[in-house]
């Protein structure tokens, strides 16, 4: 029996589209792990912000956004859980930590007024 993955690939395939490679939670081990992927998350999206605010209106302003929400949730999402669920209180906090700085990121994002 073919899997799911197998027969969403024809069909992206069939379509002329790509298939993204499936979501992989990290594997975090360690507080300074969290801290490490926290701030290189940050770092990739401010310099994605800034090459957002270069672009003029239209569908490539509004991928890039996408992009750049993608981006945050992939970060988002794993140290949510971690910092609710994680059995070790030093990763938890690590975790709440890189969701504070998050939260703050992205409170100073000004909305583009060209999307």
């Amino acid at each position: 029996m073919r899997s799911w993955r197998a027969g969403a690939a024809a069909l992206a395939l069939g379509w002329g589209g790509s298939v993204a490679a499936p979501y992989e939670f990290p594997s975090w081990q360690t507080p300074r792990h969290v801290e490490r992927a926290c701030t290189a998350s940050l770092a990739e999206a401010r310099g994605t912000v800034r090459q957002l605010e270069r672009l003029p209106p239209g569908p490539g302003l509004l991928a890039a956004l996408d992009d750049l929400t993608v981006l945050q949730e992939n970060i988002a999402g794993p140290v949510a859980l971690l910092s609710a669920v994680h059995p070790a209180k030093a990763l938890r906090d690590a975790a709440h930590a890189c969701e504070r700085r998050l939260q703050d990121f992205a409170a100073g994002v000004p909305p583009h007024a060209a999307a």
